[in-house]
């Protein structure tokens, strides 16, 4: 309706493999592998088809694609403040405070891709199957 009465137009990204989403992560193992390879670079990496904000967290640090410090995460409720009272980082010095040049790499799920091996991490897919062949 606000689209009709306003001229605005929907549009979508093409499958473009450089802008990936929670599709190929999940379902797309062959592509995952390429990224891990270096062979496919992304250029942003939507991670939709995803359940939630806290698995994406994970997943994107599973990956190698996570940056920020565990000390600047924004509690469930999204405020961005410890107990409602002291801010989490210092708006002034956010950038040294937060973001690490190297990417905060740890495992999490066996049966999902990751930058590094996983094997010892759980599943979370009831009827998950390893992202990485037992060796």
């Amino acid at each position: 309706h606000h689209a009709s009465m306003h001229g605005l137009h929907v549009k979508t990204l093409t499958l473009d493999p450089q802008l990936p989403g929670g599709y190929q992560y999940h379902r797309d193992r062959q592509y995952m592998k390429q990224v891990i390879a270096k062979n496919i670079t992304p250029t942003l990496f939507h991670m939709a088809w995803t359940f939630n904000k806290a698995n994406k967290i994970l997943f994107f640090e599973q990956m190698g694609l996570w940056h920020v410090q565990p000390t600047c995460r924004q509690h469930e409720d999204g405020d961005g403040e410890d107990d409602g009272e002291q801010p989490l980082y210092n708006r002034e010095t956010i950038l040294d405070d937060c973001c690490s040049i190297e990417p905060i790499i740890q495992c999490h799920y066996s049966d999902k891709p990751s930058i590094i091996p996983c094997r010892d991490s759980p599943q979370i897919d009831v009827k998950g199957k390893p992202f990485w062949d037992k060796s």
